[in-house]
């Protein structure tokens, strides 16, 4: 017998993180060593998350794991329980389950599954350096198909905004080379392009409407300049070069009082 689980973290209704299920996961190697009664719960525990039900995940799980916690197959109820509780936006407990899902691991495909999922965790929290860790120890085990792009892209985009450019060009290069024509390989490119964050305060078709609005801001005190879209379309305002994001939003505070319809780009 083999379960499909679902590769992804949601939380609420939404889903965060990298659905990895594009290539399916297999739980079948270790069900072998199960007695059949918990190979049956193992697959119902798979069966009720699909559902959404997520509180019945976890009851399920719990039962499992209090029988059969110390097999090689709890390492797939952790995880499916992590899901779970990352669903219901329980992100301490499902934190502690992936951890236990990395240490309990036998096969080769559910550790870096538990690592990515700690690594989107510590993304959707802004915590980007510990995301970058958990990328960065399995990324290169991924197959190089649909998840892993995504994987790369916030690879890159962490260290974007940590303000280590160098990094994040290595990763938004690999991106690029292993997947031409995916959603994320346009947004990497003009990361790629970039050597840090601006802040843009206008995007204008007629040239004399961009040189007013930056003629304004340099007559608060900012250091205003005006340059070419990559397409050539328009004519943008932008506000300072910052090399880490936290120092771009610093500078957005001051610019959004006189425009408060400001954005930081890269």
């Amino acid at each position: 017998m083999t379960l499909k689980i679902d590769r992804s973290i949601r939380v609420g209704t939404m889903v965060v993180g990298v659905a990895l299920a594009a290539a399916t996961l297999l739980l079948g190697a270790c069900v072998g060593k199960l007695p059949p009664p918990g190979v049956k719960l193992l697959g119902q525990i798979d069966e009720t998350y699909r559902r959404g039900d997520y509180a019945g995940t976890i009851t399920r799980a719990n039962e499992f794991l209090t029988v059969y916690g110390g097999v090689e197959a709890a390492g797939e109820a952790y995880y499916i329980r992590g899901l779970a509780l990352a669903s219901l936006n329980d992100r301490a407990r499902a934190r502690q389950d992936f951890e236990t899902a990395v240490r309990l691991a036998r096969r080769s495909d559910l550790a870096p599954l538990a690592e990515v999922a700690l690594g989107n965790l510590a993304y959707e929290q802004g915590r980007l350096p510990v995301a970058a860790v958990h990328y960065r120890r399995v990324v290169e085990k991924l197959p190089n198909e649909g998840p892993k792009d995504e994987v790369l892209y916030r690879l890159g985009k962490s260290y974007a905004y940590l303000g280590d450019w160098r990094a994040a060009k290595q990763w938004f290069a690999q991106l690029m080379h292993l997947f031409p024509g995916s959603l994320r390989e346009a947004a990497a490119r003009r990361y790629f392009a970039a050597d840090g964050f601006t802040v843009q305060c206008g995007a204008f078709r007629v040239y004399a409407n961009a040189q007013q609005q930056a003629a304004e801001l340099r007559r608060q005190g900012l250091p205003a300049r005006q340059v070419q879209d990559a397409r050539m379309r328009y004519h943008l305002v932008q506000v300072g070069l910052y090399a880490s994001y936290q120092e771009a939003r610093g500078a957005l505070a001051r610019v959004a009082a006189f425009v408060p319809d400001a954005i930081i780009v890269p």
